[in-house]
């Protein structure tokens, strides 16, 4: 069904055109405030929430994405930093997709992004979305990771019966 990506805030240090074309290259389908219709699913892809301070890339609301959204197959929202879980619940969105936070990365950084975001890493269920925000397995800054674990999460979505 194709290969889909969001940007992250790190593709906006250097010439954000240069990679999205890039991955548009390699068949990757970069969504940017964009909704595809993927088999059975509704996939909208955030444009990064640093895209206009670094890039001026203004990001659209949820609700203005999924008014050119139509139908009511289920929705997956693929937003690389964990800004909008709230958005994605009120639209009863089936999956919230974030990165960004690498858990904290370093003791005791993960005491602040705990802080900072609803979720910043792990799996829950808030309202009726599910809701997975992974650590990643890279890092930034400093090449090592300090009281979290790297992680490359594997999603396998079955029918209900």
């Amino acid at each position: 069904l194709g290969v889909y990506a969001v940007t992250g805030n790190h593709d906006y240090f250097g010439d954000i055109d240069a990679a999205v074309s890039l991955m548009r290259q390699n068949g990757i389908r970069v969504l940017m405030d964009e909704c595809a219709v993927v088999g059975d699913f509704r996939i909208i892809g955030r444009v990064d929430s640093h895209g206009a301070e670094m890039a001026g890339i203004e990001r659209k609301s949820l609700n203005g994405i999924l008014s050119g959204c139509n139908g009511i197959s289920p929705l997956i929202v693929v937003d690389h930093e964990p800004v909008s879980i709230a958005d994605s619940v009120a639209q009863r969105a089936f999956l919230h997709l974030s990165g960004h936070t690498h858990a904290g990365q370093l003791w005791p950084i993960g005491i602040i992004t705990s802080r900072l975001f609803t979720m910043d890493r792990g799996y829950q269920v808030i309202g009726n979305t599910n809701c997975i925000v992974s650590s990643g397995y890279g890092t930034w800054g400093p090449p090592v990771r300090i009281g979290n674990r790297p992680e490359i999460v594997k999603i396998i979505i079955t029918p209900e019966n």
